[in-house]
């Protein structure tokens, strides 16, 4: 009888456990989406890049990722480069943890023997911004690789070329991303990333198989390449505020809508405004304490306009003093990659590397009849109003 009694008892304290599990299972999946959810409301489907059959990396489990370095025929591997490497996938590493709130980590491995290319580096024909030959550098290795295992677990994998390579020879780093035909989520590191060795460089490619798009302007960066443009002409969308857009800048990052984009459940960072004046009291985005990071108002069916504060720690460390503070940014879900898909809103002149926009304490934008004005700030938040005006 006594031994009923506690198995009942023991019943009930299971069932107790099981509903509030299931209470908070539920709580955590709600928490997952936005209550004005652009994607949900667009009416007409969704023109990006990277969108269409891609297999984009997710952030549930460590991201298994392989290092190769790879020679040719008139270029061989430079052992030295195994250990900057070392310490890229390192920075990369802590990068998306902070970006994803911890939610992104990787598993760096290493294949030990460089991989032969039976080409030069001519034959590939890959000198220039846009080349093929650049992804057939990339398929040609994965070729290689299956020959010596089975490469279906990974789920990325880094094409290092040797740090001798010149710019005539393999010109652009790029991302190959994996559209379900066998290639695997891939990037190549070529001569552009050997003339600074930056990680921002790694994580910049890495970003497209997350499924972020490109910020900076392509017809910008084409015309540099042919000297009628200047260098700061191709950031004009997003200055120095995200690494999607200038991965060079002293203050790498990313805004608050490429990080829910890397992690859904960051939505429980994001409010959404509908139609009445309020106020909110805003976090920094690199801030680790609970609280709001950003505000989304809906502009229309594939339009929104994101409010969001920054300021000089993390990886905002050397941001200049006029562009900390809080940014209004206006995302488009039809703009391509490369054509704007993000656009900052800024004070002053268009072609400077920073251009004052941070709205600071008592100042007002108005962007498309929205009015964001802040109000005050503390050394832990920033309070800010909203309304639409007629």
């Amino acid at each position: 009888m006594r031994f009923q009694r506690k198995l009942f008892l023991l019943t009930i304290i299971m069932i107790v456990i099981s509903f509030l599990k299931w209470q908070t299972m539920s709580f955590s999946s709600a928490s997952s989406s936005l209550e004005c959810d652009p994607y949900a409301i667009a009416s007409s489907g969704l023109t990006r890049e990277y969108s269409d059959n891609v297999v984009n990396l997710q952030p549930e489990e460590p991201i298994d990722a392989l290092i190769v370095f790879i020679e040719f025929e008139d270029r061989k591997a430079v052992e030295a480069d195994r250990k900057k490497m070392l310490k890229v996938s390192r920075k990369v590493t802590e990068f998306y943890a902070q970006m994803s709130e911890g939610e992104i980590e990787f598993n760096w491995l290493n294949y030990q023997s460089a991989v032969r290319l039976h080409k030069d580096t001519i034959s590939y024909n890959a000198n220039f911004r846009g080349s093929i030959g650049v992804a057939q550098i990339i398929v040609d290795v994965q070729k290689r690789l299956r020959e010596e295992f089975d490469v279906s677990e990974l789920e990325f994998i880094l094409v290092v070329v040797p740090s001798t390579t010149l710019r005539n020879e393999i010109a652009n780093s790029i991302a190959y991303l994996d559209r379900g035909q066998g290639i695997i989520n891939s990037a190549i590191l070529a001569s552009d990333f050997w003339k600074s060795g930056d990680w921002t460089v790694v994580a910049h490619e890495i970003g497209h198989a997350f499924g972020l798009l490109d910020l900076y302007s392509l017809d910008a960066a084409q015309l540099l390449s042919e000297g009628k443009a200047t260098y700061f002409d191709q950031f004009v969308f997003m200055k120095s505020y995200d690494l999607m857009n200038w991965p060079g800048s002293s203050s790498p990052s990313l805004v608050m809508w490429n990080r829910f984009q890397l992690v859904p459940t960051l939505s429980h960072r994001i409010a959404c405004f509908k139609k009445e004046l309020k106020h909110y009291e805003l976090i920094s985005v690199n801030s680790i304490k609970p609280g709001i990071k950003a505000v989304l108002i809906p502009l229309s069916n594939f339009r929104v306009l994101m409010i969001e504060a920054r300021d000089n720690f993390g990886v905002d460390a050397s941001t200049g003093g006029s562009d900390v503070g809080v940014i209004t940014y206006v995302v488009n879900l039809l703009s391509e990659s490369g054509k704007g898909p993000i656009r900052i809103d800024c004070s002053k002149a268009m072609n400077s590397k920073y251009a004052e926009c941070g709205l600071k304490t008592g100042h007002s934008r108005l962007i498309e009849g929205v009015r964001v004005t802040r109000e005050r700030s503390s050394k832990l938040e920033i309070r800010i109003s909203v309304v639409r005006e007629k």
